[in-house]
């Protein structure tokens, strides 16, 4: 009797045949192994920078005026750090814990003003670390506000007043 065969019923058959073989390959055992263990470290460095944006008192009409800047922080998390100001440019007097900082404008005219580091502005940002604002780190970036004043009854001319303030963050 003769058999007949199909296509479909050989490509059936074939790859029945493939797949039964595959399946004891894989269960083959192996002679043997061995093993090691991989050490995976880092190091995460202390770490913080800043940035800082403009302070403006504008415009300046001989009563007190308030304004705000800000120092933005990205400290490594719980990382301690202390942010401090310097005196300015043209700083006149007074103590690391309190300078008279002074805006100037032209050779000869200066207008006062404070940095505090509370907003009811009784805590003067001085320049040492008597009167800096300690930080924790987040290890995301923070900002820390400055509140300025300029007092009131300065006579000075009209014009452009400008200071340039250092700041620092020591951790």
């Amino acid at each position: 009797m003769k058999t007949k065969f199909k296509q479909s019923d050989l490509k059936i058959a074939i790859t029945s045949i493939l797949l039964v073989g595959s399946i004891g390959l894989s269960s083959a055992s192996y002679a043997g192994s061995d093993s090691e263990n991989l050490s995976v470290s880092s190091s995460v460095g202390e770490a913080c920078n800043i940035t800082t944006s403009e302070l403006s008192f504008d415009p300046y009409t001989g009563t007190e005026l308030d304004g705000t800047g800000a120092v933005s922080h990205n400290c490594t998390h719980s990382l301690s750090a202390d942010i401090t100001l310097g005196v300015g440019l043209n700083q006149n007097g007074g103590t690391a814990a309190a300078p008279v900082r002074r805006m100037k404008h032209g050779s000869t005219d200066y207008l006062n003003y404070l940095l505090f580091s509370d907003s009811n502005r009784s805590t003067i940002w001085g320049s040492d670390d008597t009167s800096d604002k300690t930080i924790t780190g987040a290890g995301t970036s923070e900002s820390v506000t400055i509140y300025g004043r300029i007092t009131a009854s300065q006579t000075v001319p009209a014009g452009a007043y400008s200071d340039t303030v250092a700041v620092t963050i020591t951790f």
